[in-house]
């Protein structure tokens, strides 16, 4: 729904079978990311609407309330009003505050306090995004950690940027003929650095070497034999990550996250 580009789909999803966009894909994407990836304005407003009214985060901030999923300003048929989330969290305060109820802890309170808080102040909304599309976290794990400017170390950027788009396909790999395609839809706002030159310049052989040249000790590139309908032989490349993987990307995210929190 979310790569169609279907607000209406996704919005049915959500009201009438409590779907969230809380889980990530085998490349770690959300469903907001896949909208974000295929760059169109109505693609835009679809991960607008999945991060602001069907993020993990809503979800689970409308239950530490009690509430319904759709919160508004007003209420009507299905949605709850600033009115109705505000009576909530004084019910579910009264019950959850340590000062009038010894079974509850600070805790609790606090956490309530922080659903109300998400809900009123910062609208509910989300934060799904792939960790491995953060340019900044991708430049640290790539072992760039002076904070450079992409005018001053365009070879840090260029790695980073083609790992995430690698890991797309998990720790196998992508195939060569794919890289600038998938790159489009990561970076959408990024050119790869050969898309500049004229029309029929850029090859394969020019596209393997500029991988070799300024990404070679980032990634490996794996060659095979191939045969296409007429029994030709040719070869192939697999261009594979040679370090980081979803997992540790993930992992790092996590730890950054947990960093700030606390």
């Amino acid at each position: 729904a979310a790569w169609g580009g279907h607000v209406a789909l996704i919005r049915y999803l959500r009201d009438v079978h409590g779907l969230l966009d809380d889980r990530q894909d085998h490349a770690g994407n959300y469903a907001a990311d896949l909208a974000d990836m295929a760059n169109t304005p109505r693609h835009c407003q679809v991960a607008i609407f999945l991060r602001r009214e069907c993020s993990g985060e809503r979800g689970k901030s409308c239950a530490v309330l009690g509430i319904s999923l759709v919160v508004g300003t007003d209420s009507s048929d299905g949605v709850v009003g600033a009115d109705e989330l505000r009576k909530a969290y004084l019910e579910k305060a009264k019950q959850t505050h340590p000062d009038r109820n010894n079974s509850h802890t600070t805790e609790e309170f606090l956490e309530l306090k922080r659903a109300y808080d998400h809900l009123t102040l910062e609208g509910g909304v989300g934060k799904q995004s792939n960790p491995a599309h953060s340019l900044k976290l991708m430049l640290e794990l790539s072992g760039t950690t002076d904070d450079p400017t992409e005018e001053s170390r365009p070879d840090a950027f260029f790695k980073a940027r083609l790992i995430a788009v690698l890991l797309e396909y998990g720790e196998k790999g992508l195939d060569l003929s794919n890289v600038t395609k998938k790159w489009k839809q990561v970076w959408p706002h990024t050119p790869f650095p050969l898309e500049n030159r004229a029309k029929g310049e850029r090859k394969k052989g020019d596209l393997l070497r500029y991988i070799q040249e300024y990404a070679g000790d980032v990634v490996d590139i794996i060659q095979s034999n191939t045969s296409n309908n007429n029994n030709e032989a040719g070869r192939s490349y697999r261009i594979v990550p040679r370090q980081l993987t979803q997992q540790s990307i993930a992992i790092a995210a996590a730890t950054r996250n947990h960093s700030i929190q606390t």
